[in-house]
Order: C-alpha cells, then sequence, then structure tokens
C-alpha cells in the first residue's frame, strides 16, 4: 500500500530531523513526535509493516502519527518536492480503506494513479 510507503518516508525524515544539531529549518517540533513512547513504538511497528497489507494495527499506528499537526506540516512541505500529495487523502481514511469489506471508491481510483 503506498500509504504505508509514504508513512515510512515520513517516519524516515521524523528520524532525520531529530539528528540535526540546530534548528536553522524549524524542525524542534518534529524532534518532539518520536520522543513519546507511544508514538515511537507507532513508528517502529510500521517501519516493519508489510507495505502489501494495510492490517489494523499499522491503520491505527499510522492514524496516531497522522494526527499529530507536525507530521502533517512535514507531509506538506514533503509534498512540494513529490508526488505523494493524493496520500492525504487515504491517510485522512484509513478506517474505510483497513476495512476487510474495502472496494475502492472512484474517488479512490483517481487519487491512486500517480503521474509518470
Amino acid at each position: 500500500s503506498f500509504v504505508i510507503e509514504a508513512m515510512k518516508l515520513l517516519i524516515d525524515d521524523l528520524k532525520d530531523a531529530e539528528t540535526l544539531e540546530d534548528d536553522q529549518f524549524g524542525l524542534d517540533d518534529l524532534k518532539d513526535v518520536l520522543k513519546d513512547a507511544e508514538r515511537r513504538a507507532a513508528a517502529t511497528q510500521i517501519e516493519n509493516a508489510d507495505t502489501l497489507t494495510l492490517d489494523e494495527m499499522t491503520s491505527a499506528n499510522i492514524k496516531l502519527l497522522w494526527k499529530q499537526p507536525n507530521v502533517k506540516a512535514l507531509f506538506n512541505e514533503t509534498s512540494k518536492l513529490s508526488l505523494n500529495g493524493p496520500c492525504a487523502h487515504f491517510f485522512d481514511s484509513l478506517d474505510r480503506i483497513s476495512s476487510p469489506t474495502y472496494e475502492p471508491t472512484d474517488q479512490d481510483n483517481l487519487m491512486r494513479r500517480r503521474t509518470t
């Protein structure tokens, strides 16, 4: 699932922010996201998740991180540099798309298309 892949990229960016010495890029708030034990455990589970299956635990952990305003801000910044913009639609729809009975809507199908 590209939702899992996109969150893994965000987690990598969060970890990169933790290693910066100064705050020349305004990343101090990002450094705090993974200091929380629950969010760090969620990030670890997502990093180890099978990217093909959006199971209940992975979905819950993505939702936990996606609720963080700093994660959304990071996403918005990184989406300017890449084509991950449609992922926000899926992050906001995790309950629906992680359901075992999930059937993609027309909007889902349009949002999944990637520009080539």
